[in-house]
């Protein structure tokens, strides 16, 4: 699979009309209160070369990853338009309750991911599985500015095409856009099939 093909596939996607009960399309308001494309989710079974893909080739690696059979949990394209939003430095596993208890996540890079235009950052260390250093705000969710600050976050900088693996407790977070191009990215998350396939859970919850 080739990047130019992948964007092709992103730029089909992007295009979609708002459909009930099917794909998820989310707006936000820059800093000058104009909405903006967001993010799309619940894709791709809707797309069938992504389909192939993901379920066929991805969702392989992520096996070899977990040692064990791995099961599409969630997908989202990030499309971090110019002026987009980061988001808070979290962790992805605690917030599925009831949803597994292992999951890896499979960013693929569709633009550049930069600094200056909001590239993942990650905080290194002993995260494969819950580690009780890292305290959560109980009313968001998200890491505690006290347990942020106590951490060390390294930038994920990427060219179109690479690929990052990243499982469910590693604590990461970006900031926003601040180019004039997209930062355009695939978000794809598994777990052990073994736990469970939630993936319609998740969407209809």
């Amino acid at each position: 699979i080739t990047n130019n093909l992948l964007t092709n596939w992103i730029d089909d996607i992007s295009n979609w009309p708002k459909e009930s009960n099917k794909w998820l399309i989310h707006y936000e308001l820059t800093s000058n209160n104009q909405k903006i494309l967001c993010r799309i989710e619940n894709f791709v079974k809707f797309h069938k070369e992504l389909d192939s893909f993901i379920n066929k080739q991805v969702v392989n690696i992520v096996s070899q990853l977990f040692n064990d059979h791995a099961v599409l949990f969630k997908e989202k394209i990030n499309f971090k338009l110019p002026g987009g939003a980061g988001f808070a430095a979290h962790q992805d596993t605690p917030a599925y309750i009831n949803m597994g208890t292992s999951h890896i996540t499979a960013m693929i890079a569709i633009d550049p991911c930069t600094i200056a235009n909001g590239c993942l950052y990650v905080s290194p260390g002993d995260y494969l599985n819950y580690n009780p250093s890292i305290t959560l705000d109980k009313a968001t969710g998200i890491i505690t500015k006290e347990c942020e600050e106590k951490l060390t976050f390294q930038p994920v900088e990427c060219l179109p095409g690479d690929f990052i693996f990243f499982n469910g407790y590693i604590p990461h977070k970006s900031y926003s856009n601040t180019t004039n191009a997209s930062r355009r990215a695939i978000f794809l998350t598994f777990n052990l099939l073994k736990e469970g396939d939630f993936h319609e859970d998740y969407y209809n919850a």
